[in-house]
């Protein structure tokens, strides 16, 4: 089922749980990115009206609650014998594995989470929805701490309550309430009482009742006592004790009336005038039965039980003048009928009892080893096939039933591993590195390495990866390699100054650039049809193939260039003999141009010339002695 698409939305990505109706998965709206639960029905069940009617109604059940405590549904659907459920995914774990994991939670965790499926109930019962198997199973705690009730696969409106199906008990036994025990009336104070065991499991880490059958649970419940909380675990206070104990008053009329009154006696118990207040006792605890108790009618009647009554009858009348002379004989005819009767009832009880053996436990074990010990049981047995992310091939997933006694003419159906699924291998070429890992784990892929390499792609995609797409593999045995663009590969810009447009223009090619504006202007520095600049990049610089560069090529002087010729004296200061004399130009070359740098030790005129023309026809004489300016000469086109 892994990666099979669901209702043409939800991509199946992972199996995180199940049980013997269904299993739940882990999948993806493909329209919204969202992460969501996917409960499908098992095929063995999708022709059985009741298991169907039982799914849909888990649905029908949650879509009309809207409360932050119970699992929200999103969608229900059916295609091609597929019945499933798309819910709210909680990240985090369930009470029960919580519990198994940390033992008994301290007092103020297990008040935290009581009170938010109390909070829960409630919503639940105001809408007149019994939910019927309240168990650590079915409470999930979201990574943030949030609890969430779920699996209302059993509730009923409250006016349906009372469990029909030929008296059969419905619930996880060692969570039932009494009047589920008996088959009887269920109401909202049946989830209070399994509640009760949820709260009594959550403080000393152990179960009010167990052993070693079903029935034996179930009859515990009905009459024994447990051992008070306390008597375990002696840092629960008296008051959260006895919330306990008012939960798991046996007779429901003397229970708590609704979830709001434990929810209000919960959130008050630590308070100071609470902690030690008298411990809670019911007088004559037994389960009062308003009820009438049924006679269940005889297995059997065999026929030589009738025919042994007419006997009797017959000989009684026949022998009714003659009593007081035949009383030995008449005991005689009597205790042997007695005999007779007995023997053939006994005789047709064996013949028709069918025989019950042990269940045998197969899970986990390789199917020709079960078979084995199934045909050495002489049972029957069908065997179903599907992937398991986490049981080899060969090997059994689940068996049903699970129970501990079996009849020899039932047929055991097994669930057989093929192993981890196989997968297409996803197309992952030209989606960032990101979302290329996104995608792979939400597979369930998790050896992920990359490869960073020059590439034509955009800097961070992926240009190739292993193994290629569409191949099969199993995700969490597979190493991928992703192959991640840094873009094209960089080279130093080459000096194009001094050359010529034909020169300029081989030199780019050989390099994958782009010649970009070419710009002709006048220069000094640079002989006519030279390149005297160019932008943006200067010689050295890191540039990328199919970058584009700018050229400015020089038309020599100005034809209308005039020089302009300046004295400028020059001479040390009276009292030194020499000094340091720096003389800097500017003109139409259009930089400053230092023209002259010396040491003097006496009087020195300069003459200076400057290159002026109609576009650039002003320029300037800076004199600098002992590096202070000591001129500074304005000079006209």
């Amino acid at each position: 089922m892994i990666g099979t698409v669901i209702g043409n939305t939800y991509k199946l990505l992972r199996k995180i749980g199940g049980g013997g109706m269904a299993d739940v998965y882990k999948a993806v709206n493909e329209n919204t990115g969202q992460e969501v639960a996917v409960k499908i029905l098992h095929q063995q069940y999708v022709h059985e009206e009741d298991f169907v009617k039982r799914f849909k109604r888990e649905a029908d059940s949650v879509s009309s609650l809207s409360h932050k405590n119970i699992v929200e549904i999103y969608d229900v659907g059916e295609e091609e014998n597929l019945y499933y459920i798309v819910m709210e995914y909680i990240n985090g774990l369930t009470l029960k594995q919580l519990i198994q994991r940390e033992g008994a939670l301290t007092v103020e965790e297990a008040i935290r989470i009581g009170k938010q499926i109390l909070s829960a109930l409630d919503h639940a019962h105001q809408h007149h929805i019994v939910h019927r198997d309240i168990k650590p199973h079915n409470i999930l705690i979201g990574l943030n701490g949030q609890v969430k009730v779920t699996d209302f696969g059993i509730a009923r409106a409250i006016s349906q309550a009372t469990i029909t199906h030929t008296g059969s008990v419905l619930g996880s036994v060692h969570y039932l309430s009494p009047e589920q025990a008996r088959g009887g009336w269920t109401d909202e104070k049946t989830d209070l009482y399994s509640f009760g065991v949820v709260l009594y499991e959550m403080l000393t880490g152990t179960l009010p009742f167990s052993g070693d059958s079903p029935i034996t649970v179930a009859l515990k419940h009905l009459q024994d006592k447990f051992v008070y909380p306390r008597d375990i675990n002696q840092q629960i206070p008296q008051s959260i004790e006895n919330v306990v104990l008012k939960a798991l008053v046996k007779d429901p009329n003397k229970r708590y009336a609704s979830a709001s009154q434990i929810l209000n006696d919960l959130s008050t118990s630590l308070d100071p005038n609470r902690i030690n207040e008298p411990r809670f006792i019911l007088e004559n605890e037994e389960f009062e039965d308003d009820e009438p108790t049924m006679i269940m009618a005889p297995l059997f009647q065999s026929e030589n039980e009738k025919e042994a009554s007419y006997i009797t009858q017959s000989r009684k009348t026949k022998q009714t003048n003659i009593i007081y002379k035949k009383y030995g004989l008449i005991l005689f005819v009597v205790l042997l009928i007695f005999l007779l009767g007995f023997a053939g009832y006994q005789y047709l009880e064996k013949k028709l009892t069918i025989p019950e053996v042990d269940t045998p436990n197969l899970v986990g074990k390789h199917i020709d080893d079960a078979v084995k010990e199934l045909n050495k049981l002489q049972l029957n047995y069908e065997i179903t096939k599907k992937h398991d992310q986490t049981i080899a091939e060969g090997f059994i997933i689940q068996q049903f039933p699970e129970s501990d006694k079996i009849k020899t003419n039932q047929t055991m159906s097994i669930v057989v591993s093929l192993g981890k699924e196989q997968i297409e291998m996803p197309e992952l070429l030209h989606y960032s590195e990101g979302q290329a890992k996104v995608m792979l784990q939400q597979l369930g892929f998790t050896q992920i390495e990359t490869m960073e390499s020059y590439h034509d792609e955009p800097v961070g995609n992926v240009f190739n990866q292993e193994p290629e797409s569409k191949k099969k593999v199993i995700p969490d045995e597979t190493r991928v390699i992703l192959f991640v663009s840094k873009g094209k590969e960089s080279i130093s810009m080459p000096d194009l100054m001094g050359l010529n447009l034909q020169q300029v223009d081989a030199i780019l090619k050989r390099n994958d650039l782009k010649l970009g504006k070419v710009v002709e202007s006048y220069s000094f520095d640079k002989e006519k049809g030279k390149v005297f600049d160019q932008h943006p990049f200067d010689p050295g610089f890191p540039v990328k193939p199919g970058d584009e560069v700018s050229i400015w090529i020089s038309l020599g002087p100005d034809p209308e260039t005039k020089k302009k010729t300046w004295d400028i004296p020059v001479w040390p200061d009276e009292n030194q003999d020499t000094a340091e004399i720096e003389i800097i130009l500017k003109d139409a070359r259009e930089q400053e141009i230092i023209w002259k740098k010396e040491t003097i030790s006496d009087f020195v005129i300069y003459q200076v010339e400057l290159l002026l023309t109609p576009s650039h026809p002003n320029g300037q004489i800076i004199v600098k002695k002992n590096n202070e300016v000591f001129q500074v000469q304005d000079v006209s086109y």
